[in-house]
């Protein structure tokens, strides 16, 4: 292992890389001051000589647009005053008779007023008093009641369609009992024919089955009514009799109709 033992602690990295005279040359020649990159207008002289004239002639301005074609003599001092333009107004002529003729005379003055015969039979009545007199002696009006029109309307309750039912309801309504009609038999007539459609006749093998069951129950029924004791004392007792007696009725007549062959049995499924 090498061992680099430094003395002296005088370096300084500015002084690593010396700058070369071309590239500060270079740099010098790139740099322009900016007074000589300043833009100017090729047009700069033509247009001041422009202003100059126009300068020049500032009280001349009519020469952008030409000469008129009629010259005038009139001077700056000579210029219109009020009332000496052309009249844009239409000045009436003045006419001896007027041409409206609806209207009517001035109406006379006080000293012109003619005094006639029935300005002269005017009464002194004091109209005031008299007014006042007649308010204080007249009879107080009452404010008026509610109006009331049965007299000039007419009278609705002696007409012979008052209190019946139009025609066109009646017909409305046996129209909707008749669809209602219609529709419950539709009903009917549908659920009678998935009946029908559902319906099935029982077999000869169902049939026997049936028969043993029916019988395997009225043998069982049978034994429970023997067994009851012959004096009946309570009703409970008596129900059960009556119950276990229409039960073995029932189940008779159900093995009566399934010995006879010529009946046919339907079976309709819940």
């Amino acid at each position: 292992m090498s061992i680099v033992r430094i003395t002296s602690h005088n370096e300084n990295i500015y002084n690593i890389e010396l700058p070369d005279e071309k590239k500060i040359s270079a740099k010098k020649a790139i740099i322009f001051p900016l007074h000589d990159v300043r833009y100017q207008s090729k047009f700069k002289k033509s247009i001041c000589e422009a202003e100059k004239e126009l300068k020049s002639n500032k009280f001349m301005q009519h020469k952008t647009f030409g000469l008129p074609e009629e010259a005038s003599n009139v001077t700056a001092d000579k210029f219109l005053m009020k009332d000496d333009g052309i009249a844009r107004h239409y000045i009436r002529p003045k006419t001896s008779h007027p041409k409206c003729e609806s209207r009517r005379p001035p109406v006379p003055k006080h000293d012109e007023l003619n005094v006639t015969a029935s300005m002269m039979n005017l009464s002194e009545k004091n109209f005031k008093v008299i007014n006042i007199k007649r308010a204080k002696s007249a009879v107080i009006r009452n404010p008026p009641g509610p109006k009331c029109f049965e007299q000039k309307s007419p009278v609705y309750i002696y007409m012979p369609k008052f209190g019946t039912t139009p025609k066109y309801l009646e017909k409305r309504k046996e129209q909707m009992t008749e669809m209602k009609e219609m529709t419950q038999r539709q009903k009917e007539r549908a659920e009678r024919e998935e009946l029908m459609r559902k319906i099935r006749e029982v077999t000869q093998p169902e049939r026997k089955k049936l028969l043993e069951g029916l019988k395997h129950n009225w043998h069982k029924m049978q034994e429970e009514y023997q067994k009851m004791p012959l004096l009946i004392d309570s009703v409970p007792k008596m129900i059960r009799k009556t119950k276990l007696e229409n039960n073995l009725k029932s189940l008779e007549n159900d093995i009566c109709l399934l010995n006879t062959n010529s009946s046919r049995i339907f079976v309709v499924p819940n």
